[in-house]
């Protein structure tokens, strides 16, 4: 580790910039959003790019240097974007978000004392990295290598064994609710249907577990985790071919879905007493504000367990992707901000808020 003194620093000026730079992130945050939208838009590109610029020089002027020559790579890589030689992706918004993490944990840092630790060989390596990215025949795969230089944990391996720990979260709930055992004995067919699915159900129902006693819920959590299980062993009897597609879904596709997930709900509520699940289960493609399916519901008519579910979902294919696409995770940070910026929108208010104290906490 590397040592940076900050005495001599002008403390009301680095105070002006970490107030600044927090701004920078909103702008950026929303820029990435809507450019993974919309990636040909070249007046948010250009935006993107002033704000990674302005953050550069601020950090510059300041004499806050370590992170300059890695943030000049990255700005060379937006350039490239300007002129067409690479198209945005997903990738590079999160290379992007990671990096300015670094910056804002460098900043507050350098505000609360006197000496910061940085790692200067990572962001050296970090800078060799995204140089290679104009030049590489496959500069998807070189950004990634980038973003796991940054964080480590970014992603996850398929071959990860979680068997012991999914077998004891899912026996505890199987022991609490007895209902849920018969999905409980399900799970190890339906995660071996695809392997990245490993440990998806655990990580909801984990989630939704601490998100409803949070919140102390109005309703039943059983019938929540029963909707969960349900869902996901719906999806395992689509086809093969559609689980391993690497693209997004056509409108075909889409169709076959949600027909798959319907036909799952029918079936819970033939049972009084899952008919409260089956209700989630049907309901949790609604928005709040009308445009979802099945029946364009808004947020006072539709179940709060559904409204729970969505922000669960949407959680998940963020971070995780979806079961059709994407084997790294991505950063908890962006999925919050996807989220909070779709909140009153497509997902209610109250429970992206619930999310985001049950992650944080956690």
């Amino acid at each position: 580790m590397s040592e940076f003194r900050t005495e001599q620093l002008d403390q009301e000026i680095v105070y002006e910039l970490l107030e600044e730079f927090t701004e920078n992130l909103s702008q950026a945050e929303n820029q990435i959003i809507d450019l993974e939208q919309h990636p040909n838009n070249n007046e948010t590109l250009n935006a993107l790019f002033r704000n990674i610029h302005t953050v550069k020089g601020n950090l510059g002027m300041a004499q806050l240097l370590p992170l300059v020559p890695v943030l000049q790579e990255l700005e060379d890589v937006l350039s490239l974007l300007r002129q067409g030689e690479l198209v945005f992706n997903s990738k590079i918004g999160d290379l992007s978000l990671l990096l300015l993490d670094h910056v804002q944990q460098f900043l507050n840092d350098s505000v609360s004392s006197d000496s910061v630790l940085y790692d200067a060989q990572l962001y050296e390596d970090v800078g060799i990295e995204i140089n290679k990215i104009s030049n590489h025949s496959d500069p998807d795969q070189q950004i990634l290598k980038a973003i796991s230089l940054l964080d480590p944990n970014f992603f996850y391996s398929t071959q990860l064994d979680v068997h012991s720990e999914t077998n004891a979260f899912h026996q505890n709930i199987s022991e609490q609710y007895p209902e849920l055992s018969y999905f409980f004995q399900l799970m190890p067919v339906v995660e071996s249907r695809l392997p990245r699915w490993k440990g998806r159900t655990t990580r909801l129902l984990n989630l939704a577990q601490r998100m409803c006693e949070l919140n102390q819920s109005e309703f039943d959590f059983e019938q929540l985790a029963a909707a969960i299980y349900a869902h996901d062993i719906a999806m395992s009897f689509l086809p093969l071919k559609l689980l391993t597609h690497a693209q997004p879904m056509t409108k075909v596709e889409y169709t076959q879905v949600k027909s798959h997930v319907f036909a799952c709900g029918y079936l819970l509520a033939q049972s009084d007493h899952w008919k409260e699940a089956a209700r989630i289960l049907n309901e949790h493609h609604e928005w709040v504000n009308g445009n979802g399916y099945p029946k364009g519901l808004t947020e006072q008519n539709i179940h709060p367990g559904a409204l729970c579910l969505s922000v669960l979902h949407a959680y998940e294919a963020i971070t995780h992707g979806h079961y059709y696409q994407s084997d790294y995770q991505r950063p908890m940070k962006q999925a919050l901000s996807e989220l909070s910026k779709l909140s009153n929108q497509q997902f209610s208010s109250h429970w992206v808020t619930c999310l985001l104290n049950s992650v944080y906490l956690h």
